[in-house]
């Protein structure tokens, strides 16, 4: 497989020998991280059938470019999906082309297919019968997220906008969406169409007879395991192998080879030019498996004079980071005079597994391995020194390397929950702490009645720093001070991180008095993730104001829009 850019559109093309291709149609927002390593499995799963296939991000979703925010969204998302068809026929001369489409993607792919006769094929997961029943369920979905205390309102003009897990569709998006209805299609979408329906919310039925009533074969069969494929967390994602096997073998059915070596078509731009940066996929580690995406500043030439920011994973999502954060803060950045490289390390993403390692769960140990290699990427292109920026595990994964790294300077640590590694490597060695720290306070014989939820949490949380006495993060902490390390914490108010933080560093009101080098934000009403839009722009006026204060100065003028204040 091989990055590629079209149309503003980034993409991965898998080369096949077969005469037909098929172009993937995303889901969007939290459901595209859910199924991204599962959808680069299809993507070469059909390769090796035989079938070329191009998988791409919308504009302004993944990384290509704009954002969800840019207006007339429906007509850029179905013009681009044209635009990949014909990159697809460009770039290996099939003379048939097959659409399949997961939820989002499934009701843009039958709408572009009216106006281009040529599509052979199409498999339709998940499918809705209207854009308004998805609006509809999202909108139920944001509502059961609701809203953290202390959030602020939303601003004027977007308050009937639908933020559902850091993906955004505007109330003009909504509306546009709202104008499709499948069943109203004048014709059906290819000859030959395989639905694949959820057990739970089944519409195959309506869709397979209108169609069939319009001369297409139409075929209904069950999506199974729909629900362990979309979730909530990608690393909890898991792939309906039975279904994609079957798709794969129905859409290969009758498929021959090219009866020669495809046109050389011209090469596509192996770069994306934005107004403040160019984007550049790169390869990097061992054997260049590993995957990333450099970005440069466009208008300044000091980028070299300071640090390089590097962006880790957040669990099993991709480079793109949790609700596309990774991609806003790079181009924010580069508006500032910082390059960056967003990556995903082995088995996240688009980076291969290392053999005999899990796939598409971060391997603390071996991802500090991961992370020395993109460093080494870094030097080899002039940059000394750089900053490491976590969210979560990813925050985890950044305090660790930055203990065995001296070049990394500085490191932002967004809601960490644990910081060291140890055997037991994952949260469970803090459950532990509050356990006991519990059946301490238990064995006491205490009464905790007369106590107000607010003191009983003081009392948990000595009696946790207790437990956990034999901690080494506030040593480690001034082991990277003396190193001259930078670092930045940022949690939102009501993160449990900040509870795990004061067991060892205590009292949150003190930790920049006691400690040097290190410098806490708080931002309230924010969740975990920061998937509202106005917590991420929060976070990228903190993330600059910070990157600006270790760095030389410079004058930009477009890096005023990141600091601005709130």
């Amino acid at each position: 497989m091989r990055p590629i850019y079209f149309n503003d559109c980034f993409g991965w093309l898998h080369m096949a020998t077969g005469r037909r291709g098929v172009v993937l149609c995303n889901p969007h927002g939290y459901e595209e991280q859910s199924v991204h390593r599962i959808w680069r499995g299809l993507a070469c799963r059909l390769a090796a059938a035989g079938l070329p296939t191009l998988r791409f991000d919308y504009p302004g979703t993944g990384d290509s470019a704009g954002s969800d925010a840019d207006p007339a969204r429906v007509s850029v998302w179905l013009d681009s999906v044209r635009a990949a068809i014909r990159c697809l026929r460009d770039q290996t001369g099939v003379d048939e082309v097959a659409l399949v489409g997961l939820r989002l993607g499934a009701l843009l792919a039958p709408v572009v297919a009216q106006d281009d006769d040529d599509i052979a094929a199409m498999v339709l997961m998940a499918p809705l019968l209207s854009g308004q029943a998805y609006t509809r369920q999202m909108k139920v979905l944001a509502r059961m997220a609701g809203t953290p205390l202390g959030a602020p309102p939303p601003d004027v003009g977007q308050e009937d906008d639908i933020e559902m897990g850091g993906c955004l569709l505007t109330t003009e998006t909504a509306a546009a969406l709202s104008q499709i209805n499948l069943m109203d299609l004048p014709k059906a979408p290819a000859p030959r169409v395989l639905l694949l329906d959820r057990p739970d919310v089944p519409v195959g039925a309506q869709l397979a007879s209108r169609w069939q009533a319009l001369g297409a074969e139409v075929r209904v069969e069950p999506l199974v395991g729909y629900r362990d494929m979309i979730r909530n967390a990608a690393h909890l994602a898991q792939a309906p192998h039975q279904v994609l096997a079957f798709l794969t073998d129905w859409l290969a059915e009758g498929v021959t080879p090219l009866p020669e070596s495809p046109p050389s078509a011209v090469a596509p731009p192996l770069r994306l030019i934005l107004p403040d940066a160019i984007e550049t996929p790169v390869f990097f580690g061992r054997n260049d498996t590993l995957f990333g995406i450099e970005s440069t500043p466009i208008r300044t030439a000091t980028a070299a004079t300071r640090p390089a920011v590097l962006f880790l994973n957040t669990g099993a999502n991709n480079h793109i980071g949790a609700n596309r954060l990774t991609v806003k803060l790079a181009r924010d950045f580069a508006a500032c005079g910082f390059a960056s490289l967003r990556i995903d390390v082995a088995g996240i993403g688009d980076s291969n597994a290392w053999p005999g390692a899990a796939d598409n769960l971060m391997d603390s140990i071996g991802s500090c391995a991961d992370v020395r290699a993109a460093i080494d990427w870094l030097e080899a292109r002039g940059y000394h020194q750089c900053v490491v920026i976590g969210l979560c595990s990813g925050a985890h994964l950044a305090f660790n390397s930055a203990l065995l790294d001296s070049r990394i300077s500085g490191m932002v640590l967004v809601n960490p929950q644990l910081f060291v590694f140890t055997e037991q490597d994952n949260l469970g060695l803090c459950k532990r702490w509050l356990q006991q720290a519990w059946q301490v306070m238990l064995r006491s014989k205490i009464s905790l009645a007369p106590y107000t939820p607010k003191s009983l949490r003081r009392i948990f949380k000595r009696t946790a720093a207790k437990v956990a006495k034999n901690s080494e993060l506030s040593t480690l902490f001034g082991r990277l001070a003396n190193r001259g390390v930078e670092t930045l914490l940022v949690y939102s108010g009501d993160d449990i991180g900040l509870d795990v933080l004061e067991i060892h560093l205590g009292p949150r009101t003190k930790i920049q008095d006691n400690h040097r080098n290190i410098r806490l934000e708080i931002i309230t009403g924010a969740d975990h993730t920061m998937a509202k839009r106005w917590a991420r722009d929060h976070l990228a006026v903190v993330l600059g104001r910070f990157l600006l204060s270790t760095a030389p100065p410079v004058e930009v003028p477009q890096c005023q829009a990141v600091v601005r204040s709130h």
